[in-house]
């Protein structure tokens, strides 16, 4: 009897400049692509959008990260932007 797909997207480790915290991110499904290219949206909604995908993508991540809310307080914009470049390093291998 099939029970469905078992998809295994690619990852990546991305370890932050900052705070020296290993986040694992995984590929974006083609829906989530579509979603934020798609998206119109204001200036001030852009920055939540973007940081809301890079969490949704996230596989491991350390202990104290353990929320949304924790993931803002506990990483820098400059943490922020190494994990970007990781999900985008890994969205261009597929």
């Amino acid at each position: 009897m099939f029970k469905g797909f078992n998809l295994q997207y690619p990852e990546y480790e991305v370890v932050t400049p900052h705070t020296h915290k290993s986040f694992t991110v995984r590929s974006l499904s083609v829906s989530e692509e579509e979603k934020l290219k798609g998206s119109l949206m204001t200036p001030s909604k852009i920055t939540e959008h973007l940081n809301k995908c890079l969490f949704n993508s996230m596989v491991k991540k350390p202990e104290d990260v353990n929320d949304y809310s924790s993931f803002l307080k506990l990483t820098t914009i400059k943490d922020r932007d190494a994990i970007l470049y990781g999900l985008y390093h890994i969205n261009m291998k597929k």
